[in-house]
């Protein structure tokens, strides 16, 4: 596992920007899980939702343009369910 981190950081610093960064790394990733499939999404706070931006496995074309909602629904009332702020305790 080192020498993998070794070899992913090795490539990465030779990346000119951050789309050779996540590909590097997507594919290193899925090689070395010996999955069918890795990708990075990021958070686009704009949108406020997830964004494609590097796959091994899905179709490149996607990238950049397929967006994922992480939404909490309640099954009961398929509402949205709003996160609620922690109180603080003094327990």
């Amino acid at each position: 596992m080192i020498s993998l981190l070794r070899t992913i950081v090795q490539e990465v610093n030779s990346a000119r920007n951050l789309p050779q960064v996540l590909s590097i790394i997507v594919k290193e990733v899925r090689d070395a899980m010996q999955a069918g499939v890795c990708s990075v999404y990021l958070f686009d706070e704009a949108d406020q939702r997830y964004v494609l931006m590097a796959t091994e496995g899905l179709r490149k074309e996607s990238i950049g343009k397929v967006r994922l909602s992480m939404k909490v629904v309640d099954q009961a009332t398929g509402e949205e369910v709003k996160p609620e702020a922690a109180e603080k305790s003094d327990d």
